[in-house]
């Protein structure tokens, strides 16, 4: 059994699983062992030392646009390295768009470096959250379902952990639309098969 304790004393980032292959199977399988794991392995991830879930596979031929936002948003929640697997010279715009999409990266790189947990996972939806600074959390919605119809889903503060009475919450791909929450009304959305929602919550003060 690895000492990660001593590991992370000598190492910035290490290894804990098998490699990515450029497969949504490969993708969905890191995911799910991180959410069987994490509890195990986030006290020893932050600031100087990550676990590291490896490659980021956006744009390679194995994942689709969807499936692409999930590695990408996921890779987010788990403050893992975002270390690139891909031929620049021929990237697909989407997935360029999405290598570069700031909001993610600076949820990735929040200051704070706490790793994200599985909250719970029922009926193939998962539900991710991790705690950033300024009082924030982002809240991951991953539907692994493969029979091709979107989830439409209703989710109270409780079942998301989260304490106080509102929460405005902020969809992080584009930081455009909001969603007010509170112990009265759930935040209802739609998740897409193969696909995420992310969304950045903030405590509100009405």
């Amino acid at each position: 059994q690895v000492d990660f304790a001593k590991v992370r004393k000598t190492c910035n980032l290490w290894r804990n699983y098998y490699d990515v292959q450029d497969s949504w199977s490969s993708v969905l399988d890191i995911v799910n062992f991180w959410g069987s794991n994490s509890k195990i392995f986030t006290k020893y991830a932050g600031p100087g030392g990550w676990n590291d879930p490896d490659m980021i596979i956006l744009g390679n031929f194995g994942l689709s646009y969807e499936e692409e936002r999930v590695q990408m948003a996921m890779w987010a929640i788990l403050a893992a390295p975002l270390i690139m697997s891909n031929d620049l010279r021929h990237i697909r715009s989407s997935s360029k768009a999405l290598l570069l999409n700031r909001n993610l990266i600076a949820i990735n790189q929040d200051k704070l470096g706490i790793q994200g947990i599985l909250l719970q996972k029922q009926n193939g939806i998962q539900i991710w959250s991790r705690d950033l600074s300024f009082n924030r959390t982002a809240v991951a919605f991953l539907n692994e379902n493969s029979d091709g119809m979107p989830r439409f889903l209703s989710f109270s503060l409780v079942d998301l952990k989260l304490t106080s009475s509102t929460y405005n919450f902020t969809e992080a791909f584009d930081m455009k639309t909001n969603i007010l929450v509170t112990r009265q009304r759930p935040l209802k959305i739609k998740v897409n098969p193969h696909g995420i929602n992310l969304y950045i919550a903030k405590e509100m003060h009405l």
